[in-house]
């Protein structure tokens, strides 16, 4: 079962908001109300990538090892300087069906989604 690390921290322009980032993967990341719903929403967003990258034929199987170099690209990423940041680790057991869309379909869905 794949575990990838999640790094939540405050919204540093919204404090109501919590911001959860999946450092394996650039680009992973969503927010909540609390630090609680910031990881459950990360946490899906994490699933639903990994979901797609299978159907693509790509396949992340662990995560990043140079937490350091990671969580200097989010403070550079969201502006920050200094702050409290929670790290937890996410085990996912992702179910992966067969992909209902025709390759061609998926890589026209990624494209138009990034």
């Amino acid at each position: 079962m794949p575990a990838f690390t999640v790094v939540l921290f405050q919204d540093p322009h919204q404090p109501e908001f919590w911001i959860g980032s999946v450092p394996a993967i650039r680009g992973v990341h969503s927010q909540g109300e609390t630090r609680d719903e910031a990881l459950q929403m990360t946490t899906l967003a994490l699933e639903g990538t990994l979901e797609l990258f299978f159907e693509l034929g790509k396949f992340i199987l662990s995560d990043m090892t140079n937490f350091d170099l990671a969580l200097a690209q989010i403070k550079d990423d969201y502006g920050l300087a200094e702050g409290y940041f929670d790290v937890v680790k996410v085990d996912l057991s992702v179910r992966v069906t067969a992909a209902s869309m025709l390759h061609s379909e998926v890589s026209a869905f990624a494209t138009a989604s990034g």
